[in-house]
């Protein structure tokens, strides 16, 4: 039996069975090999052996079947795993797909909703901006048609502008009137009036409908209602006052006639308000609700009945106007316009009645409303008739645009500003494309508008320059601002011209630098007047060095003769005011040394002039191998003219300290401080170990005290003064020369 095993196992063909298909040939093969072995041992005449080969090659075929079928079982689970795994990579393959192109046709729509929010924008800002235009235009000719008198003037009261109605009002013509006072219409007995007014104007305050007497070209005088308003720049800085004149006699009749008027169409109102109540209670609740609604809208929304009676205003006309809710009810809507306007706004509202038209909002402009306070308002009304249990009423919404007058009022003051600066201002984009070009950059560099916009700016950089305006334009990318930087740049005509230039970013209404906006002057003029200054300046620092050698030069020589004169004085009374005239000359010539010596001329070193003079004091007066020195003196500089008396004061203290202060002893100190008690002052002090200050030496009439009393009030200075343990003698002076007297 192991034989068989052995030559089972050992078998070629076995070895290369594998799955089901070779466990059934190796049974084929074990059964083949069974019946041949029991074939020989029939020849052989035995059946032992072959019965037991038998039956181990059965046992081995079953065996072996089994293993097929578990290997067979095994390779179909691995294709179904396979299979399944193959399916859902399949599936998400598919999800990942229809995910990228959702995720690619969105993209696809936000860049075509933004394309069309862009182009809709660039539409509306043309739109915007054609409408300004038209509005500057009807801005001018309502001015120049205006009935009333509009006259610009300076804070100065002369005349800047003179309107057609202001001709026919005064008779004087625009070039008869412009450049004049104006206190030449004010009759004699009401000049101050003018005064008063410019001051109101200065402080930013406004006169309303001021009613008074002007006087015309022909003599007459009229009665006239005068509103004067400051007009301001871009800044928000009073450069001026705006005056609108009416002829109020003609006026004052209507007023009485509206008032009679007036008076009927109240005891009208009161006739038909009995007659209202019941209405008016079934539309109270429909009211409420429209008032809610109303309340939650931005516009100002007020309801007029046919009489021009208020009933209904929303919470937007109480903030618009100033006015509580319920002062607005029942009031006429006159209440809301100017006293200027009243009249004529009742008969324009009698023929709306008449032939009631729905108006848009922005049909008519320049319409001005008056808030409670008095200031005025300018507006756009929309109209809308409405009839109510068949009576007619008007629905007007309102809106505030004063701002966005101030912003078109600004834009064309900055406009008329660019176009008439004497300074070239060019707009360029950030790649350096230029955008604008003003008339003053025409007049610096040659080229008109029309040639020069469209083209690089660094048409006119020198080539060795060209780099310099690259990092510029990073700069401005990043929102710096560069300021006052000097180039050359190439005219028209082939010349370089010396310019001082100014490059800011230009910031869209997002924040976002969309340019950059230049400021040119030619400043060839001024370097070359200011290298004359500088050669001038040159010339007259050696003149001034000179001066002050010749006066030092000067004043040792009146020194040396007073030394002369000095020589052949015996009496000790007459020898010491010679002494003390060349001491305080000395003093002045060695300011004047110092000056010489210094770098600036204008200012001299004070500590050093000092430490100088303490030493001459005392080599003077023999004192300097007893007498010590004590210097406390912080660095300071002072003009000539400040310098001088103090120095003199200086000599005269420690002068007085060498000859006074130490009589009868061998040894002393003087000590010398200059220190600053404050920002705006100094502090001299001089003080010695002496015998002291005598009681009386205020009233001395001795030169020395005599000097210091008019050179400490020369320079505005004050005395200060102890006798304790010797003698201390100060002054306090201010440090700007101006004090000077």
């Amino acid at each position: 039996m192991d034989f068989v095993i052995s030559r089972m196992l050992r078998s070629p063909r076995l070895a290369r069975w594998t799955g089901a298909g070779g466990v059934l040939s190796a049974v084929a093969v074990i059964s083949g090999m069974s019946q041949g072995r029991l074939a020989e041992e029939q020849a052989e005449g035995g059946l032992g052996g072959t019965a037991l080969i038998i039956g181990l090659g059965g046992a081995l075929c079953i065996g072996l079947l089994l293993m097929a079928y578990g290997l067979a079982r095994r390779e179909m689970r691995g294709r179904e795993l396979a299979e399944g795994r193959q399916n859902k990579m399949a599936a998400q393959l598919n999800t990942s797909v229809e995910r990228q192109l959702k995720e690619r046709a969105a993209k696809r729509n936000q860049r075509a909703d933004a394309l069309l929010e862009e182009i809709s924008r660039r539409v509306e800002a043309e739109a915007v901006l054609r409408e300004k235009v038209e509005r500057l235009g009807r801005l001018a000719a309502f001015v120049e048609s205006s009935p009333d008198a509009i006259i610009g003037k300076s804070l100065e009261g002369i005349i800047t502008s003179w309107n057609p109605a202001a001709e026919r009002l005064f008779g004087y013509t625009s070039a008869e009137a412009v450049g004049q006072p104006m206190t030449f219409l004010v009759v004699p007995d009401r000049i101050e009036e003018e005064a008063r007014i410019l001051d109101q104007v200065r402080a930013g305050e406004s006169v309303e409908h001021f009613e008074t007497v002007r006087q015309r070209k022909d003599g007459g005088r009229i009665d006239v209602s005068v509103s004067i308003s400051p007009v301001r720049d871009a800044f928000g800085k009073i450069i001026g006052a705006s005056s609108i004149a009416r002829d109020i006699s003609e006026e004052k009749q209507v007023l009485a006639t509206l008032e009679r008027m007036r008076a009927e169409l109240e005891q009208r109102v009161a006739e038909r308000t009995a007659s209202l109540a019941a209405a008016e209670a079934a539309a109270r609740s429909q009211t409420q609700l429209l008032e809610t609604v109303f309340d939650a809208m931005g516009e100002g929304m007020v309801m007029v009945d046919g009489a021009g009676r208020i009933t209904f205003a929303n919470r937007r006309m109480s903030t618009l106007f100033g006015f509580e809710h319920n002062e607005l009810l029942g009031q006429s809507i006159e209440l809301l316009l100017p006293e200027r306007s009243r009249g004529s706004h009742t008969q324009l509202r009698a023929g709306f009645m008449a032939r009631p038209v729905t108006r848009p909002m922005g049909a008519a402009r320049g319409l001005v409303g008056r808030r409670k306070d008095g200031s005025e308002v300018l507006l756009e009304i929309a109209l809308n008739p409405v009839t109510i249990q068949k009576e007619p009423f008007v629905l007007a919404s309102i809106i505030d645009v004063t701002e966005r007058q101030r912003a078109e009022e600004a834009l064309r003051r900055l406009a008329a500003i660019v176009e008439s600066s004497d300074d070239a201002i060019i707009g360029t984009t950030l790649e350096g494309i230029i955008t604008s070009w003003n008339p003053a950059a025409t007049r610096l560099l040659g080229y008109r508008s029309d040639e020069i916009i469209g083209r690089p700016i660094a048409l006119l950089i020198p080539a060795d320059r060209v780099e310099e305006e690259a990092q510029v334009l990073g700069r401005i990318q990043r929102g710096q601002r560069v300021a006052n930087f000097e180039a050359g740049r190439h005219c028209k005509d082939g010349r370089l011209i010396d310019m001082a230039i100014t490059i800011s970013p230009i910031v869209d209404a997002s924040g976002r630098v969309a340019g950059a906006s230049m400021i040119a002057r030619d400043i060839t003029d001024r370097k070359k007047a200011a290298e004359r200054i500088s050669a001038s300046l040159r010339e007259k620092d050696a003149l001034l060095r000179e001066i002050h050698h010749r006066v030092k030069n000067n004043m040792q020589v009146v020194s040396s003769l007073l030394q002369l004169q000095s020589a052949h004085l015996h009496d000790p009374k007459l020898l010491e005011p010679f002494k003390d005239c060349q001491d305080r000359i000395r003093t002045m010539a060695l300011i004047h040394e110092k000056l010489y010596r210094t770098e600036g001329l204008a200012q001299i070193d004070f500590k050093e002039y000092l430490e100088s003079l303490t030493d001459m004091l005392l080599r003077a007066h023999s004192k300097g191998p007893f007498i010590r020195r004590q210097l406390n003196l912080e660095p300071v500089a002072l003009s000539i003219d400040l310098a001088i008396p103090v120095g003199l004061i200086a000599n005269e203290l420690i002068s007085n300290s060498l000859k006074h202060a130490f009589n009868g002893r061998q040894k002393g100190v003087v000590r010398v401080a200059l220190t600053r008690p404050n920002q705006d002052e100094l502090r001299l002090a001089v003080s010695d170990d002496g015998q002291g200050l005598p009681e009386n030496f205020l009233q001395s009439t001795s030169l020395g005290v005599r000097l210091v009393r008019i050179l400490t009030g020369q320079i505005n200075g004050r005395m200060e003064y102890k006798s304790e343990n010797g003698a201390e003698f100060a002054i306090v002076f201010s440090t700007t020369g101006a004090n000077v007297k």
